[in-house]
Formats: structure tokens, C-alpha cells, sequence
């Protein structure tokens, strides 16, 4: 069997569990492919090659460049990148997988349409992991937040165009109708969401026909472990109770701003600790702010230190973050927004409603004062690890590939 997934890069959450997937397939005695903008990779600085993964790179910097310029422009995102989309086809009909598993067409890397002309031409099977909402709507990738329920008819006059993707005309009525044609109107597609909460978006759109699974995102135990660290003596926050946050790219939509609220509201007992890449000048003596780590390892030395993880995103599908604080037996505190809360238990931690600041600082001095149990919460994670998550992804391979070789059997017996 042969496996291509696609997603817009090899960093991020999104391309943690595209890559993992990948190598896990290669251990089950899958062939597994993976198709990525090579633009993106270059922006972020990753210029490692993936040895145990199969690998082709979709367009160069100047064809997303182009492609992301005129997509602001006119509105049509998604819509360009043709003569490099045709050399990724070209290159995918030579591998002729049996399977395609996209992830995140969004990002001005790939021209999505092409793409499922020949998936449609080809008859090919399709599992689509929806990591955002991208695919129900004309052009945003979370709109819930705003209240925004345009979708579920026709997209048009969208309140996000000046978010990512970013457009300065608004043509999200013949994107949304495009998709609708185009994706609707595959034979054999499967929708995976990580979170129920996207899945139950999914059968209010254009592709509830389409069967759907729940697939939670995993998390690497052996990585996100307790560990001891020299962190707090590093810092010199030794006697302090820590507050983490991280994202990979802190905006309002990730709750950058509770904690500049939490900053100006809690006393010296408390530290914030901030990782991630943030435009906004955090210039707070209770904050300190790390715009990356070197290696998912540090990332775990640094769960670790903390005393609360809180995630105050206002949207957000199933967050790997979560997941990555549990394990290391940090409790962690979320919006009950998107399916943020969803691993949320009374012994990991707890689900507040959004915006709820004074409830947020309950909890906070509650944990100075009652600590939860941190072997509970680590044990809890175990329900998320990664083998277990991404076994799923291998057995629903088996069973498309197996039905689909019935249906082709059947189409040879009628010729």
C-alpha cells in the first residue's frame, strides 16, 4: 500500500503528526510519501532533510511568493501556484498512491482545485484531517469565535478576510461555492477530525454526506515526561509558582492578552512564563518570554518546572499543547472553546468559560494553595499516546485500502 499525505509544512503541530504518521506507516509496512511547500520549510528555518520519510516539495519561494501576493489581491487563495501544482500531480501520478491524506491545503503553497480535479479523475481515495475549519468555509480557518455560522449556506461578506488567509477583495462566496463543487463532489472521501467539536461542524456542512471519524491527536510520551531541569535556578525563580503559556505564534485568538492581564492582576508570588514567537512587547517584570526552544525535549524541562499550564485560546481543534503539559504531569486550565477542553478531567485539570478572568485567578491561587496530583495527570495522558492515536490512522488505511480494492474488483468483473 501507498500513502501520500499533504500538508503545508514538516513544523507545527500539523507537521509533527503528518511526519509521525508517516514514519509509523513505514514500520506497518506502508510505502509513505509526503508532499510539502518547500517555501514554508525555508521561512521557518528548518532546513533538515527527513531521512526516514520520502519527501517532495511542492513550488519554490518565488511560487509562493507570487501565489501568496495575488491571493491577497484578488481574493483567490488557494487559487494560483499552477505550473508547480502540475509538477507535484505529475510527480504523485508516477508514485500512483493508494491513498491521499491531506492535512492543510491552506498557505498559497498548492492550487487545492487542480489537486481535486485529479483526485476526482483519478478516482482516487481520500482521508482528509481537518486541523481547522478551513474546508467548510470560503476562506478562514476558524470563524466559531465571532460567531460566524455563514457556512452552513454560502460564505460571502466575511468579517475574517483581513485574517489569515488574508484578502483585500472578498471572494469568499465563489470559494466556498468552488469547494462545494469540487470536494463535494468526491467519490471517496473520509473526513478525520481530532475533536468532536470539529466533527460536529463537519455534519452541519456541505460534508456530512461524507463518512467522518474522531482521530484525537497523540503525544509522545517518551518525550513529554517529567524531567528535572535547572530552569528555575536559571531564571531565578526558585520560590515562585510558574504560569506557562505556549504557542507557536501568540495573537489574540491564542489569548495573548489574559496574560498580560494575569501580569497586571497577580502578585509577586507568581511568575508568567511565555513561549512562542509574539509581536506584542511583553515588557512585564512577571513576565518572562522565550520566542522558541531548541528541541521538543527543552519544551518538556520546561512543562515540567511549571505549576499550571493555561491555555486561554478562544478557538482552537484539539491542541497538542494540551496534551503535551498533561503528559508531563502539569495541570493544565482552558477556555471551554473549540475542543480545547475536551481532555479536560476533574484529576488534569480544569474547563473554564471564556473570558471568565476572575474565575481564571480562582484557580490559578487554588493550585498555589491545593496542588493536584501530577502522577494523576500524567497517568491520564496515556489515553493520547501518540502509537495508540496514529495506530488509528493505519487501520483506517487498511480498511479504505481494502474497500477500495473490492470496488475496483467489482468495476473489472462489470468490464
Amino acid at each position: 500500500m501507498k500513502v501520500l499525505q499533504i500538508n503545508s509544512m514538516l513544523l507545527g503541530s500539523t507537521g509533527n503528526i503528518m511526519l509521525q504518521i508517516a514514519e509509523l506507516s513505514e514500520k506497518m509496512g506502508i510505502d509513505a510519501y509526503i508532499g510539502v511547500s518547500q517555501a514554508e520549510q525555508r521561512l521557518n528555518f528548518d532546513f533538515s532533510k527527513k531521512e526516514n520519510v520520502k519527501t517532495i516539495f511542492i513550488g519554490n519561494f518565488a511560487d509562493f511568493a507570487v501565489h501568496h501576493l495575488l491571493g491577497r489581491l484578488t481574493g483567490l487563495n488557494g487559487c494560483f501556484s499552477k505550473r508547480c501544482t502540475k509538477k507535484f500531480i505529475k510527480l504523485v501520478t508516477e508514485i500512483n498512491p493508494d491513498i491521499i491524506h491531506i492535512h492543510n491545503l491552506h498557505n498559497c503553497y498548492i492550487n487545492w482545485a487542480m489537486l481535486m480535479q485529479y483526485i476526482q479523475t483519478e478516482n482516487k481515495a481520500v482521508v482528509w484531517t481537518l486541523h481547522d475549519t478551513w474546508a467548510v468555509t470560503g476562506n478562514c480557518v476558524y470563524n466559531n469565535w465571532i460567531k460566524c455560522e455563514k457556512w452552513k449556506k454560502e460564505c460571502y461578506e466575511c468579517p475574517l478576510k483581513r485574517q489569515y488567509p488574508k484578502m483585500y477583495i472578498d471572494n469568499t462566496r465563489y470559494l466556498h461555492r468552488m469547494k462545494k463543487e469540487l470536494v463535494g463532489s468526491l467519490r471517496y472521501l473520509t473526513i478525520v477530525t481530532p475533536s468532536v467539536w470539529l466533527q460536529n461542524i463537519v455534519k452541519k456542512s456541505y460534508l456530512s454526506r461524507f463518512p467522518g471519524y474522531v482521530i484525537n491527536n497523540g503525544v509522545d510520551r517518551n518525550i513529554f515526561k517529567p524531567v528535572a531541569s535547572e530552569l528555575r535556578k536559571k531564571y531565578r525563580i526558585e520560590n515562585k509558582f510558574v504560569v506557562l503559556g505556549v504557542a507557536r505564534k501568540w495573537d489574540r485568538r491564542k489569548g495573548i492578552d489574559v496574560f498580560i492581564n494575569l501580569a497586571e492582576k497577580l502578585d509577586e508570588r507568581f511568575q508568567i512564563f511565555i513561549v512562542g514567537a509574539c509581536s506584542k512587547k511583553l515588557s512585564y517584570s512577571n513576565i518572562i518570554y522565550v520566542e522558541s526552544v531548541s528541541s521538543q525535549y527543552e519544551l518538556a524541562k520546561i512543562y515540567s518546572m511549571s505549576d499550571l499550564f493555561v491555555n486561554p485560546t478562544r478557538e482552537d481543534n484539539f491542541p497538542t499543547v494540551n496534551l503535551e503539559a498533561m503528559a508531563c504531569g502539569t495541570p493544565i486550565v482552558t477556555f471551554n472553546t473549540g475542543g480545547s477542553g475536551e481532555v479536560i478531567n476533574s484529576e488534569n485539570g480544569y474547563c473554564i468559560n471564556q473570558e471568565d478572568i476572575d474565575t481564571l485567578i480562582s484557580i490559578i491561587l487554588k493550585e498555589y494553595e491545593h496542588p493536584k496530583n501530577r502522577n494523576k495527570i500524567r497517568e491520564s495522558s496515556s489515553r493520547y499516546d501518540k502509537y495508540d492515536k496514529f495506530m488509528e490512522y493505519i487501520n483506517l488505511y487498511h480498511k479504505i485500502y481494502s474497500e477500495m480494492r473490492i470496488i475496483q474488483g467489482e468495476n473489472q468483473n462489470e468490464k
